[in-house]
């Protein structure tokens, strides 16, 4: 039983389904079923009306047959004109003749220009439902397909005034409700355009009330397609060109007209509703004038939409103003305008004129030629004002590019980068008023990524990224004085990161460069009497006087770039080899000025790691000068435009001291300032100078004179000077304060010597003046005296020590005094102002030493012994370098003894009581020197002993105490040594003989003698006297002899 309920149950449920799908599936058949309700509309009566002939009668002449007595039928977007017609399907009819008027239909808003196709032969015409002949005028349903027999003819009728007429003749047309179209071939005729070609389609408006509220003269049109173009010729109408408002009666230029050209391999759309013109596989266009071809166009595929080809009132000032915008591809893309001489190669351009915008891209670059100007560029960007379109716009590379510029005139001939080129104009630019020298504009320039130039004279400059401002300058033409052109010369200029420039005429090394560029105030106003004006053609980017046409020129805009054109001489400018000066720095600055003989520096900055090397021309050569420093700043004073004076000014950091190098001499300290014109120096702070070589050379002596003096000095280091506080130089006198010290070096035949003097302030006087770049004045000057003075707190010190050809040390001799004045002419003089001291160290023969000779017993150094020197004297001292004298007056003490090494100290304060082996000597003025009078062939001989001499006068007291001997004490008026015959000659005075007393080594009392005048041997202490009383303790006793 419950399995019966449960068969029950699924029953009822299978039948309620399938009730409940009959009742759904018999209301939607009822529904979709339905006859739909048929619009009924108002027939038009009959052709024979006057009436309606009269809505075509605009369309055809008075004696076609579309006016007279034929059959209509009117569809809603167009009307069906034929006379005779035959069924031969359900539908399908053939009608003939056969005229269609495309624009002219059921709808009240016809269009004044329809399109009438005409078919004499008729045409077999296939409606997209039954149609009813039996009245001479049927409201049609449209046609569904339709083949019109024959000849064929297309044309745009009716009101043409603001139109452009469309005229195509073809053959075997097909027909239907969108398009037309046939395989045969068709020439065409839109407008002043003529086409010629095979496998035509033309799509119609989707409705013919759409297209008449378009207010195009195409409305009705949608696109067309021609398979296989065989030429596409478009005239360019001169009349419609214009200069502008102002000069409409002006002379129109042909090569504004013409006619273009237009071929390709495959199809061609048009698409009316845009006005776009496609066009593909190897298209050519062409543009010429009077038979010349100027321009030419050459790509794979072109896109190109016309900007209002049908408005025939529309004013152009050139062919650009038909585009609205192009896009073309290739392999490459060729665009060359000989009428502008200008080419362009890119495997994309992209031009919209309406944005106002040209773009070319490629994978291998952008191939760029204007004049003699190549370029390959990875891309290329220019945009201008589309209002203002002879305005100059913004030239944008974005990527690497190479330039090329093959003109001798002009500075650079190759010009690189990896990054980004952009080069824009600050104010507005008129291309016409820059030709013709009118326009007063600037640029904006900015190349970035290694750039790198190659300039003409063969030499490089390259950076990480340059930019500046270029300015509009007028330059008078050299064929015609009455006509100026325009050129471009540079503002500004900026270069960064590793800045390189290395030509004939500089080098320059920098971190940042900054340059701004100045026009002189006479700049080109006498052209005749610059003589050379090839400096300004480097300069600027200037505009050429005749045209060069890639293809062929005859048009006004082929000096839109404005490059230099090339000379006719192929001989290009040689540069000439001379001194260069060399500059390097992290930052440079400059202020220069442009002036028909060239660049003239008028400021200068460089900051960071200064280096400036240059030879400045001089009457007999070039004098080298080298800057160094942390800044630098150079004021041209006397430069054109300026006033003041000229100054250089070198600032020291903290690891780079401000230095400046003339020769082999130079000036060091914290801040030098430099007047070139008045021959100025100034070291303010602690620094150094090195006087030039050709100050020291001895002008005044004879070559001869040296020859034959074997004692001659001669300079081997230039006197190298420090000083605490400043430096004044003004070309005559250098004078050097606080804390003063020289140091210098001289060479001898037996010898070089060196010397350090030190004072507190020092003058060093030369015998003319000086001009710092002049370097025959530093050659025909000389140093004549330099004077050093003493401080509160120390004494003027000299010191000088002189070594043997081995380099060892012979001599040491230091000086001190208050004021010390060195004069090197005549062989060299020093005077000193006392009190001061002085200090020797001498290492000389032993039988030539003043010592005793067991005193001068050394058993180190042999027969050598080293005998120091202390000497004082209150008043003055005079040195004679070239006799080899000194002098020194009032209150002389000296004292000398027997030393073990050079820095042993000898004070003859502390000689009041002798120890052996010292000996003092007291005077008021002492002489000593190298013997007069002695062959000077013996000095020649290797390791001769120079003689010398020693004078002594007033108040003379000489001690010495030996071991042998005992003490011995002198008091007269004069004593003198000969080191030749070791005698010492000791007079009295007048009233008072000499005395001579002697203590024996055992302290018991010796001899005392006066006498005028004694010898006395100082090596045997044997003497000559004439005795005028003696007293005698004890006297020796003679060895006999055996």
């Amino acid at each position: 039983m419950s399995w019966i309920s449960v068969n029950m149950r699924n029953y009822f449920l299978a039948l309620v389904t399938l009730i409940l799908c009959a009742c759904l599936y018999d209301e939607s058949s009822r529904r979709l079923l339905a006859v739909p309700e048929i619009e009924v509309v108002k027939p038009k009566p009959p052709t024979n009306d006057a009436s309606l002939r009269a809505e075509l009668e605009d369309l055809f002449a008075e004696d076609e047959w579309e006016l007279g007595n034929c059959k209509r039928v009117i569809t809603k977007e167009m009307t069906l004109l034929f006379q005779e017609c035959t069924q031969n399907t359900e539908g399908q009819w053939k009608l003939e003749p056969l005229t269609v008027v495309i624009g002219r239909g059921l709808t009240d808003n016809d269009t004044a220009s329809p399109i009438v196709l005409k078919a004499p032969k008729g045409a077999e015409l296939q409606f997209s439902q039954s149609l009813d002949l039996t009245t001479e005028s049927t409201n049609g349903p449209p046609i569904k397909m339709g083949r019109m027999i024959g000849d064929v003819e297309i044309i745009r009728a009716g009101d043409l005034t603001d139109k452009q007429p469309l005229h195509v003749k073809t053959k075997d047309v097909w027909i239907d409700r969108e398009k037309v179209w046939t395989t045969e071939e068709v020439d065409m005729a839109l407008g002043a355009a003529t086409m010629r070609g095979r496998d035509l389609t033309i799509y119609l408006a989707v409705s013919t009330t759409a297209a008449s509220n378009v207010d195009s003269p195409s409305a009705l049109l949608d696109r067309m397609n021609l398979v296989y173009l065989d030429e596409l010729v478009v005239p360019l109408e001169q009349e419609n060109y214009t200069d502008g408002p102002n000069e409409t009666g002006k002379a129109k230029d042909d090569s504004l007209g013409g006619v273009i050209s237009v071929t390709c391999n495959n199809r061609v759309s048009y698409d009316f509703s845009v006005d776009k013109l496609a066009l593909y596989d190897r298209v050519s266009i062409t543009r010429t004038v009077e038979g010349a071809t100027l321009d030419r166009f050459d790509c794979d595929f072109v896109e190109l939409t016309l900007l209002d080809p049908t408005n025939q009132q529309k004013q152009r000032s050139g062919p650009l103003d038909w585009i609205d915008s192009l896009r073309a591809s290739g392999h490459p893309a060729t665009l060359n305008l000989g009428s502008q001489e200008f080419m362009l190669e890119a495997d994309l351009i992209d031009f919209n004129s309406v944005k106002g915008i040209l773009q070319a891209n490629s994978s291998e670059g952008v191939h760029l030629v204007r004049q003699n100007l190549r370029a390959y560029l990875r891309q290329l960007t220019y945009q201008y004002d589309p209002a203002l379109p002879k305005n100059l716009g913004l030239i944008d590379v974005d990527g690497s590019g190479n330039v090329v510029i093959d003109d001798p005139d002009l500075a650079i001939k190759r010009l690189t980068w990896t990054d980004s080129f952009r080069l824009e104009p600050v104010t507005p630019t008129d291309i016409d008023a820059m030709r013709d020298g009118k326009a007063d504009s600037k640029f904006d320039f900015r190349i970035v990524g290694h750039v790198r130039a190659e300039l003409t004279d063969n030499g490089i400059a390259s950076a990480g990224e340059i930019g500046g401002r270029l300015k509009s300058a007028p330059q008078i033409a050299a064929a015609d004085a009455q006509k100026k052109t325009m050129s471009l010369q540079p503002e500004i200029f900026r270069a960064i990161q590793s800045v390189s420039i290395d030509t004939s005429q500089i080098a320059v090394a920098t971190q940042q460069l900054s340059l701004y560029f100045e026009p002189a105030a006479d700049l080109g106003r006498t052209p005749e009497q610059s003589g050379d004006t090839s400096f300004s053609k480097q300069l600027a980017v200037s505009q050429p006087a005749t045209n060069n046409a890639i293809v062929q020129s005859n048009g006004p805009l082929g000096n839109l770039v404005g490059f230099a054109k090339s000379p006719q001489s192929d001989n290009l400018r040689q540069p000439v080899a001379r001194p260069r000066p060399q500059i390097s720095g992290d930052v440079i600055s400059a202020q220069l000025l442009i002036t028909d003989e060239g660049l003239e520096p008028k400021d200068i900055s460089i900051n960071g790691m200064v280096r400036v090397e240059h030879q400045v021309p001089a009457a007999n050569g070039f004098l080298p000068v080298e800057m160094l420093g942390q800044t630098l700043r150079l004021i041209r004073g006397a430069a054109t435009q300026s006033s003041g004076r000229d100054i250089l000014q070198l600032g020291s950091g903290p690891d780079r001291p401000a230095q400046l190098k003339m020769e082999d001499g130079f000036f060091v300290g914290p801040t030098i300032k430099v007047w070139p014109s008045e021959n100025r120096v100034e070291v303010n702070g602690a620094g150094e100078m090195k006087v030039p070589s050709s100050l020291l050379a001895k002008k005044s002596d004879t070559p001869d004179q040296d020859a034959t003096n074997p004692k001659a000095i001669r300079w081997s280091e230039a006197p190298h000077c420090h000083w605490g506080t400043a430096l004044e130089f003004d070309g005559v006198q250098a004078i050097l304060h606080g804390g003063v010290q020289i140091d210098a070096a001289m060479e001898s035949d037996e010898g070089p010597w060196r010397q350090r003097m030190t004072g507190q302030q020092m003058l060093i006087a030369l015998s003319a003046p000086v001009k710092l770049m002049d370097k025959q004045s530093i050659q025909s000057t000389e140093l004549q005296q330099i004077s050093l003075y003493e401080s509160p707190q120390e004494a003027v010190v000299v010191r000088a020590e002189q070594r043997d050809l081995n380099n060892e040390m012979k001599a040491i001799h230091v000086l001190t005094s208050r004021k010390l004045d060195f004069t090197p002419a005549n062989g060299g003089h020093i005077v000193g102002t006392g009190p001061g001291w002085y200090r020797g160290w001498m290492l000389t023969d032993s039988q030539n030493s003043i010592l005793s000779p067991k005193a001068a017993q050394t058993e180190h150094l042999g027969n050598q012994v080293l005998q120091g020197v202390h000497l004082t004297y209150r008043d003055s001292l005079q040195c004679d370098l070239k006799t080899e004298t000194a002098e020194f007056v009032g209150g002389v003490r000296a004292g000398a003894k027997k030393v073990d090494r050079w820095d042993e100290i000898v004070d003859v304060n502390q000689m009041t009581r002798l120890a052996i082996g010292e000996m003092t000597l007291d005077c008021d003025r002492l002489g000593f020197g190298v013997s007069p009078n002695y062959p000077k062939d013996l000095l020649k001989i290797p390791g001769a002993v120079t003689p010398w001499e020693l004078i002594a006068d007033g108040g003379v007291i000489a001690r010495s105490n030996t071991e042998a001997q005992g003490l011995f004490e002198v008091i007269a008026n004069r004593a003198s040594y000969q080191s030749l015959k070791s005698w010492l000659i000791i007079e009295g005075a007048p009233s008072r003989s000499a005395v001579i007393k002697r203590v024996l080594p055992n302290g018991a009392p010796g001899f005392h003698v006066n006498s005028p005048r004694v010898a006395l041997n100082l090596k045997t202490y044997q003497a000559q006297t004439v005795i005028k009383d003696a007293q005698v303790s004890s006297l020796p006793i003679p060895s006999r002899q055996k």
